[in-house]
């Protein structure tokens, strides 16, 4: 499965389903896509997922999307020296950062179809020898 792919950069695609054994290659069933080939690859998002239990039996999920919200946020801290900053003093925004991520995973995890994703994550300065400033 892969909703990106289109027959123009992937010589041979089909989109839709491919359902077989992991275990051995051999595809036994297709699905085609329920929509014409001709659209765009991101007017109508068709898979994302894939799982395979221990049987080989493969699983997928996702013909469409929740609310995606994108949000970005900005942590300060005070940019400091790893080595002689005692744990205690430091101002660290990529600890911020963590502990909100870990926050968010919890609330998900309330309500039944919730998910939650951080999609990136930069550090500044971004050296090992720096405690993060931003």
């Amino acid at each position: 499965m892969d909703s990106e792919s289109t027959a123009a950069v992937n010589r041979g695609f089909r989109r839709g389903l491919t359902i077989g054994s992991a275990k051995d290659g051999t595809v036994t069933t297709f699905i085609p896509a329920p929509f014409s080939e001709g659209q765009a690859a991101n007017a109508r998002p068709w898979g994302e997922s894939v799982a395979v239990d221990d049987d080989g039996n493969i699983y997928t999920g996702m013909n469409g999307t929740k609310g995606v919200e994108r949000h970005a946020i900005v942590f300060h801290g005070q940019e400091a020296h790893s080595g002689s900053t005692p744990m205690k003093s430091r101002k660290d925004a990529l600890a911020a950062a963590a502990r909100l991520s870990l926050e968010i995973r919890a609330i998900a995890g309330k309500h039944a179809d919730a998910v939650c994703t951080i999609g990136s994550l930069k550090t500044f300065p971004g050296i090992a020898t720096a405690v993060s400033c931003a």
